[in-house]
């Protein structure tokens, strides 16, 4: 299965369910960072979230749909390696779990903004896929 799937019922759910999944990891980012802010990312998502929709409803395999795919999956990307390594740092001060200091609670929002921004970028100004055929071949 492609990252871009031919019908637009299942690329429209696709999208929506990852877009979801992204904008639940970063409010959850955020509300734990700086909590009376995160107002303020709520119409910023429901505008990534509509993005989605667009890139969806309309040609699917474009810059802006790789762009949006990515961008959903470098947030998830972050919130797994945040994830995983609060577990490492929980597990690995077993017998007096000590709390993370201050500096830790801003580090999640800022990761899972960095993972937006390179997924962002490594889609629209990544490779294009051109056709099977060499450079030389078709001259």
């Amino acid at each position: 299965m492609s990252l871009f799937p031919a019908s637009p019922v299942l690329r429209i759910g696709l999208y929506m369910l990852l877009g979801a999944l992204s904008a639940i990891g970063l409010l959850i980012a955020f509300a734990g960072a700086v909590a009376y802010l995160v107002i303020v990312i709520y119409p910023l998502l429901a505008i990534w979230l509509a993005f989605g929709l667009f890139v969806a409803v309309s040609a699917g395999s474009g810059r802006a749909a790789r762009a949006y795919v990515y961008g959903n999956l470098g947030v998830l990307a972050a919130t797994v390696i945040v994830f995983v390594v609060g577990i490492v740092f929980t597990t690995a001060s077993y017998p007096r779990p000590s709390d993370p200091p201050r500096a830790a609670a801003f580090l999640y929002p800022t990761l899972a903004v960095i993972g937006l921004a390179l997924g962002f970028a490594r889609g629209w100004w990544g490779p294009v896929r051109h056709s099977a055929r060499s450079r030389s071949d078709r001259r």
